[in-house]
């Protein structure tokens, strides 16, 4: 047998290092793309198929205070939304509170060096990805295509499901993650303005995050 081919064939030593883990910053650096990704694909998706998914979003100026007024909304209802999932991750079942650990070794190795700047800068990035994508686009526009209130809790519902599914991790988590759409979906149905879900859903990943990360 040849040199060459005792080369080729050899295996991998035992002793051989495996390739470091990521750090947690790389981890954050692929969260922030990640989410930002979903706001472009929301766009070149609208764009194929002819709708714009922020076109309940003016910038004019005329539409500042309506601006502002859906965005202080979106505070505002991010409060009952944190209640909601701190008495879930709360319930003394125990499924419950395996779930709610499981998220926190999932969470943890990008979370728990991250900066209170960092958190609100993904959190902020996930709530426009994310609603961008859902409820400017997956939800408005099947709303707009089928027409009248069928199309408005048709795109409504189907959002939510959709919402649940992506976020799996376990069945409880995909439920309660579908209710959280259903809540921002309807969010969106009061206001007319993505200002107000993308807000809500920012100050609640922002504050979910701080609370997970640090009990």
């Amino acid at each position: 047998m040849s040199d060459d081919y005792e080369d080729e064939w050899r295996p991998t030593a035992v002793n051989e290092r495996p390739e470091p883990p990521p750090t947690p910053q790389q981890l954050l650096t692929s969260a922030y793309l990640f989410e930002a990704s979903l706001a472009v694909a929301a766009v070149l998706i609208g764009w194929l198929i002819g709708f714009w998914p922020l076109k309940t979003v003016e910038l004019s100026p005329t539409a500042l205070a309506d601006n502002f007024i859906a965005a202080g909304v979106g505070v505002l209802a991010a409060g009952p939304l944190f209640a909601a999932a701190w008495g879930l991750w709360n319930l003394p079942i125990r499924r419950m509170r395996r779930l709610a650990r499981k998220v926190r070794r999932l969470l943890r190795p990008t979370f728990h060096e991250a900066t209170v700047l960092e958190l609100a800068l993904v959190s902020l990035i996930a709530g426009i990805g994310e609603e961008t994508l859902f409820r400017g686009l997956f939800q408005d526009a099947l709303a707009t295509w089928i027409g009248g209130d069928a199309g408005m809790a048709i795109g409504l519902a189907l959002s939510a499901v959709a919402f649940g599914v992506v976020h799996f991790v376990t069945r409880e988590y995909a439920i309660m993650a579908g209710l959280a759409g259903l809540y921002l979906g309807g969010l969106f149905v009061l206001t007319d303005n993505l200002l107000a879900p993308i807000v809500a859903h920012a100050v609640y990943d922002f504050v979910a995050f701080w609370y997970l990360m640090r009990n």
